[in-house]
C-alpha cells in the first residue's frame, strides 16, 4: 500500500512537472505584439509596410490584413469577383518574415443584409459558402504548411456599427438595433460554420474568429450611407449588442466553436494609461464582452484594434509602451495586439508612421517605444 502511494505522488509531482515545462515553454515562444497594416488610397503598398510590421512585431508576432470580397450586383451573393490577389501575396510575404497573419475578410457593397436569401434577412447561408470558398482558395494559393502558424480568419468587422452594417431602404427609414443584432448574428453564425465545415486539411490550417463588435454602436441606424443616429454611450462597451444578439431571437451559440476571440479596445476619451479609470475601461473592453459570453479560459484574445488618435506623440509612446508591459502582457489569455494602425492617410491621427508615396520619412516616437516594450518583456527576439 505504502509502495503504491508513492508511485502515485511520484506519478502526480511528474505530471505537475510535465505541466510547468509545458507552460514555461509557452511563455517564452509567446509574443504578444502585433501591428494591422492597410491598403489605404495613397498609402505606400503593402509589400513595403510589412517588413516595418515586423520590426514592431518581432519574430512570431502578428500583422492585421483586410481583404474584402467585393460583388458586382448589390445583394447578389453569386456576383462575386475574383479575390484581390495582392492579400495573397501579402500572406505569403508575411509568412516569409516568420509573423503570425491575421486575414479580416470583409466586402463591398456593405449592404451585407441585402444578401440574406429571405424576407427578414436572417438567411446567409449562400453568401456564406462565398466566404467559405474564398477562405480554401486564400489556404491553397498562399500553401499554408502544417509546421507554420495557423491563418487567422477574422469575419467582418464591427457590424453593429451602421457603416458596417448597411441598409438601403432610403432615408427616413430607421432599423433599431435589436433588429440588426438578430440580423448580423445570423450572419456571422453561418460564415462561421460554413468556414468549420471546410474539408479537414484546409480547416486544420485555420482559427476562425467572428466580428469584434465595436464599443461605439448605435441605438438605430438609418437607411442612408452610412448614416449614424443615436448614439449609444461609451459605458455599454458593445455588450448589449452582443447579448441582442444571443438572445432567443437571435444566435445563443454565436460564440461556440470559435478559435479564438477578437476585441477592439480604444482608450475611451483618448487619455492616459496608466492612471484614468475611464481611458482603462475602453482598453479592458475584451474583458467585459469575454463574460458575457462565456468565453472558455482556453480560448486565446486577440485585440485586432487600439490605439491613441489625437494626443501628443510623446504621451502616445509612454501610453503605448504601458498598455503593454501593464495590461496586455499581464494577461495570459491575450496573445495578440495588434495596434490600428502602421500607415494610413484616412485614419492619420491613429498612424505610427508618415510616408511620401513607397518613402517611408519618420517612425514616430511610439515605434521605438514599442520595440523597446517588446525587448523589455522578452518577447519576438531583440
Amino acid at each position: 500500500m505504502a509502495l503504491t502511494m508513492t508511485l502515485l505522488v511520484y506519478i502526480a509531482a511528474s505530471l505537475v512537472s510535465a505541466q510547468e515545462i509545458k507552460n514555461n515553454e509557452q511563455d517564452s515562444k509567446r509574443n504578444i505584439f502585433g501591428m494591422g497594416v492597410y491598403n489605404d488610397t495613397n498609402a505606400p503598398p503593402i509589400s513595403l509596410q510589412l517588413p516595418v510590421a515586423k520590426e514592431v512585431a518581432g519574430d512570431s508576432g502578428s500583422v492585421l490584413i483586410f481583404g474584402n470580397l467585393i460583388f458586382s450586383r448589390d445583394g447578389d451573393p453569386t456576383s462575386r469577383l475574383p479575390f484581390d490577389s495582392w492579400v495573397v501575396d501579402a500572406l505569403k510575404q508575411a509568412y516569409d518574415l516568420k509573423m503570425r497573419p491575421i486575414l479580416r475578410l470583409g466586402q463591398w457593397p456593405r449592404t451585407i443584409r441585402n444578401f440574406a436569401s429571405d424576407e427578414k434577412h436572417t438567411n446567409y447561408t449562400t453568401l456564406a459558402e462565398e466566404y467559405a470558398l474564398v477562405v480554401q482558395s486564400v489556404v491553397s494559393a498562399v500553401n499554408i504548411t502544417p509546421m507554420a502558424s495557423k491563418l487567422r480568419v477574422l469575419l467582418l468587422n464591427e457590424p453593429n456599427v451602421c457603416g458596417e452594417w448597411q441598409c438601403s431602404e432610403g432615408c427616413g427609414h430607421f432599423i433599431p438595433d435589436t433588429e440588426i443584432a438578430v440580423e448580423v448574428a445570423n450572419c456571422l453564425n453561418a460564415m462561421k460554420i460554413a468556414v468549420n465545415n471546410l474539408p479537414q486539411h484546409i480547416r486544420s490550417l485555420i482559427e476562425v474568429a467572428v466580428a469584434p463588435i465595436s464599443q461605439l454602436g448605435f441605438s438605430e441606424c438609418e437607411c442612408c450611407y452610412q448614416n449614424q443616429t443615436k448614439k449609444i454611450p461609451q459605458n455599454q462597451t458593445g455588450v448589449n449588442f452582443i447579448k441582442k444578439m444571443l438572445n432567443t431571437n437571435g444566435v445563443p451559440t454565436l460564440y461556440d466553436n470559435i478559435d479564438f476571440f477578437s476585441s477592439h479596445c480604444y482608450p475611451w476619451g483618448d487619455g492616459p494609461y496608466p492612471g484614468n479609470p475611464i481611458a482603462t475601461h475602453g482598453l479592458t473592453v475584451y474583458r467585459d464582452q469575454a463574460n458575457i459570453i462565456g468565453l472558455s479560459d482556453n480560448i486565446p484574445i486577440a485585440i485586432t484594434e487600439t490605439g491613441w488618435r489625437n494626443q501628443g506623440q510623446e504621451a502616445k509612446a509612454n501610453w503605448t509602451s504601458n498598455m503593454f508591459t501593464e495590461l496586455y502582457g499581464k494577461d495570459k489569455q491575450v496573445d495578440t495586439v495588434t495596434p490600428f494602425l502602421l500607415a494610413s492617410n484616412t485614419y492619420a491621427p491613429l498612424a505610427w508612421t508618415l510616408w511620401n508615396g513607397s518613402s517611408l520619412i519618420e517612425k514616430y516616437p511610439l515605434f521605438n517605444a514599442t520595440i523597446q516594450a517588446r525587448c523589455s518583456m522578452g518577447m519576438g527576439g531583440c
